[in-house]
């Protein structure tokens, strides 16, 4: 019995479990559900636990382990190899940085984006209906042309034997004639006429078979740009397998791990490398790679189906080819009518009086019975065939929408795997740079396993917005934003916390903690806002690479400026300039200015709030396009709110003092009835609340009572030392 019925071979970082246990159960032979030795597994585990507490008590540096098999990088005399694991951590941060920046997050993408996938501006079209419906046009037109005029000629001999010369045995005539039933004018016209509606039959069937064509120029632009971004995240992978193998075959042949241990290694390199190859032997290198990482799409199925029923394209191919049947089956073109001017020359025999110019008129009817009966049914057959052909149509748009429909569950489920394995490769590299050591065989098991669900992810984007071009094809109309809309996957309670959430970050804080780490926290705690404090005793030049770091993650930087002094006119000309300094930074500053603290405020508290206004419209003149925000107390009357709605674009409500739902829920209810609460940013002290958990519940009902949905926390210092997080 092997060794695989109470561990899993291939996971030798010791992180076995009950299910390893189970899935790993088998039996000698091949043969299945055979219970293991108790004993045998017993000491397998004794063994294991003895090796665990050994490396425990004698740590040295291992390359990667687990699924991988990567073992210790060790030589001989056992010496560690330091430097080998730093250039591998450096390629993994850079890969991974890569990734970031080649697939960002997906529910960043908006639809709009996604219009690029739609176009089909390189699709040539094809005018074999345009070119027959022009051909029949110049027909209609030529027929048109022909009024039923004709000039006709008589000449007969009676004997042939007779002397030339002479003519009284011969008779002659010339006739010009007008037809204008059968053979003339109106047949004619008629017949112009069903060539005309024959070329615009032409032209809509045209129109019905280039939108199959354009939906299959739609698929393959769609293709290209899709392996392109397929052929980055491959890159991604090769660059991260090629350094793994090499460290996992080394391993092998130094008698560090097993055959299966390297295999899994070379499996995966050599998929890529094929993969690789593949995707360049149908595009070219030069193509340029997709710059976004596509949304997943919903579709308005409602819209849709009414926009199909309503088209009258179906309706205008079965009114066209009853016309062509009237006027292919008109009674009346069966009658001939034909007037004509005539001269008679020879025939000595007759008059004088019955030669010359004569005029009249000839006319025939057929002597049949006439019905209508086989025009009716053909009718009802065109009628019946539209009939079917929009059931057909319903049927089809139908299935592609349940298609589509699957596949969309598919994405989603996709997408929280995508969510998952980037959480966890993420959280490896946090552990390195805030704590100064990680697993480095779990950070290579992360990020391969971030870029599985990656290139997973992508291809079943792929098939998503194929189905959906299926979807459009079907029902006749085009890619627009009434039809087709961002679903929606990213939970507003990013990352179980509810709302939009800003952090206040002072000056002595943030001078003290490293930018790396300081995002990494903000990311922990789903915060995608910061006050900064960019003031005299901030390291400016750090600042900068914070903010710079904060955009590259997503993050919002508003800088905390102005003095309590601001709000006096003697100050009102210091104002342009510090403002539009600090704006610089980010273009957008919060104002932490709070007239209520000054020592005068009791008694002038009306000058006060008139001065605080006056201020804002200074700062609002200095800065008509930038981001404004501005924390306000509680307590101001509810006329001065209305007037600071008026001058920025937020207003956070300093709830501070007490942790008391009820209480802070009836303290901000004159601003709530004064401002928006799209506006209105709710900014808890940190010191108020037990702990985190406090905090996340406080939270939660206020933003249930309220419906707010922008919170802020007051401070960093403090909410991290509340969190128990480490610097």
């Amino acid at each position: 019995m092997k060794a695989s019925l109470c561990l899993n071979s291939t996971n030798r970082n010791f992180d076995y479990n009950l299910s390893s246990l189970k899935k790993n159960i088998t039996e000698d032979g091949g043969a299945k559900n055979k219970s293991p030795n108790p004993l045998f597994c017993m000491q397998k585990i004794t063994f294991y636990i003895s090796i665990f507490i050994a490396f425990s008590i004698f740590p040295f540096e291992t390359a990667i382990s687990g699924t991988l098999g990567i073992s210790s990088a060790t030589n001989n005399s056992g010496s560690e190899l330091p430097l080998e694991q730093e250039e591998l951590w450096e390629r993994l941060e850079l890969i991974y940085n890569k990734l970031e920046v080649s697939l960002p997050d997906p529910t960043d993408a908006k639809a709009d984006e996604a219009y690029m996938l739609f176009e089909t501006a390189n699709c040539s079209e094809n005018k074999q209906d345009y070119m027959r419906s022009e051909a029949l046009i110049a027909e209609a037109d030529e027929r048109n042309n022909r009024l039923g005029f004709s000039l006709n000629g008589y000449y007969i001999k009676r004997n042939i034997q007779s002397n030339i010369n002479q003519d009284e045995d011969s008779r002659a005539y010339l006739e010009l004639s007008w037809d204008v039933l059968k053979g003339g004018y109106m047949e004619n016209s008629q017949q112009a006429e069903s060539l005309y509606r024959e070329a615009q039959l032409a032209r809509l069937e045209g129109k019905s078979k280039q939108s199959t064509i354009k939906n299959k120029c739609l698929q393959y632009n769609q293709i290209k740009q899709f392996r392109k971004l397929e052929n980055t995240l491959y890159r991604l992978k090769l660059d991260l397998m090629e350094p793994v193998y090499n460290i996992e075959r080394r391993a092998y042949f130094k008698g560090w791990s097993y055959l299966d241990d390297f295999l899994v290694a070379e499996e995966e390199l050599f998929s890529t490398q094929r993969k690789l190859r593949y995707l360049s032997s149908i595009f070219p290198q030069k193509d340029t790679t997709l710059a976004i990482n596509p949304p997943v799409l919903d579709l308005d199925i409602q819209s849709i189906r009414l926009a199909m029923q309503s088209s009258s394209s179906v309706k205008e191919l079965s009114d066209l080819q009853k016309e062509i049947l009237d006027h292919k089956e008109n009674p009346v073109t069966r009658n001939r009518l034909r007037f004509f001017v005539r001269n008679e020359f020879g025939d000595t025999s007759t008059s004088d009086s019955d030669r010359g110019v004569v005029a009249g008129l000839r006319f025939s009817i057929p002597l049949e019975k006439r019905s209508s009966t086989s025009v009716h049914f053909k009718k009802l057959a065109i009628e019946e065939g539209a009939q079917h052909l929009l059931l057909t149509q319903s049927v089809k748009l139908e299935n592609s929408y349940q298609s589509y429909h699957e596949q969309l569950e598919r994405v989603i489920k996709q997408q929280y795997r995508y969510i998952r394995s980037y959480e966890r490769a993420r959280r490896s590299f946090v552990e390195k740079r805030s704590l100064g050591d990680s697993e480095l065989a779990s950070a290579v098991i992360r990020l391969r396993t971030l870029l599985n669900s990656s290139i997973e992810l992508v291809k079943a984007k792929h098939e998503l917005y194929q189905r959906l071009a299926s979807v459009l094809s079907t029902a006749g109309v085009a890619y627009d934003n009434q039809y087709v809309y961002q679903a929606s996957l990213k939970n507003i309670d990013y990352r179980a916390r509810p709302g939009n959430r800003l952090l206040y970050i002072w000056s002595s804080a943030f001078n003290t903690t490293n930018n790396e780490i300081l995002v990494d926290f903000l990311n922990t705690k789903g915060i995608h806002r910061v006050a900064l404090s960019v003031g005299k005793k901030t390291n400016l030049e750090k600042a900068r690479r914070f903010i710079k770091l904060s955009n590259k993650n997503r993050i919002q930087i508003e800088i905390i400026t102005g003095s309590n002094s601001w709000i006096f006119p003697e100050s009102y000309k210091q104002i342009p300039r510090s403002v539009i300094n600090a704006a610089g930074l980010t273009g957008a500053i919060h104002l932490d200015i709070e007239p209520h603290t000054l020592p005068g405020y009791k008694k002038q508290r009306g000058l006060y709030l008139k001065n605080y206004l006056k201020m804002l419209e200074i700062i609002r003149q200095e800065l008509p396009d930038e981001k404004i925000t501005v924390a306000v107390p509680h307590h101001w009357p509810e006329s001065t709110y209305q007037k600071i709605n008026k001058l920025v674009d937020a207003v956070y409500i300093m709830a501070y003092g007490t942790n008391s739902i009820d209480t802070i829920e009836k303290r901000i209810k004159t601003i709530t009835d004064s401002i928006p609460t799209g506006k209105i940013a709710l900014i808890l002290r940190v010191d108020d609340f037990q702990d985190e958990w406090e905090i996340e519940k406080a939270l939660e009902q206020l933003g249930q009572r309220t419906g707010i949905r922008s919170f802020g926390l007051h401070q960093y210092k403090t909410f991290i030392r509340k969190v128990g997080e480490k610097r």
